[in-house]
């Protein structure tokens, strides 16, 4: 599972080549370092993306709000420069990892 801090890319708005999408729809991909991300968006430069990061239980539930709402159903956790080959993890098991840390 996820340790925080992470962060997580969607694309917003896409490339003029659809064909060569790093990733599929109703799924974002998670990184769980800030190196990791910045080697992902150097790789791929097309389109734009909107980055957001995780860093505390407040802000996880606020994430997995803004990824229900955008359709979002899996994460697809450090995945290679081409989107490809990340572990895959539900909205639902993101939800469960976020009421294990209780109210704050």
């Amino acid at each position: 599972m996820l340790s925080l801090p992470f962060w997580i890319v969607t694309q917003q708005i896409q490339p003029a080549t659809p064909d060569k999408l790093p990733m599929k729809s109703g799924k974002a991909l998670a990184f769980s370092s800030s190196d990791k991300i910045i080697e992902f968006l150097a790789a791929n430069i097309g389109g734009e993306w909107k980055m957001q990061m995780a860093a505390d239980r407040d802000g996880l539930i606020i994430l997995i709000a803004d990824l229900d709402r955008m359709g979002i159903e899996y994460l697809s956790l450090d995945p290679k420069k081409d989107g490809t080959d990340g572990k895959p993890i539900s909205l639902t098991d993101l939800a469960t990892y976020a009421s294990s840390f209780g109210e704050q």
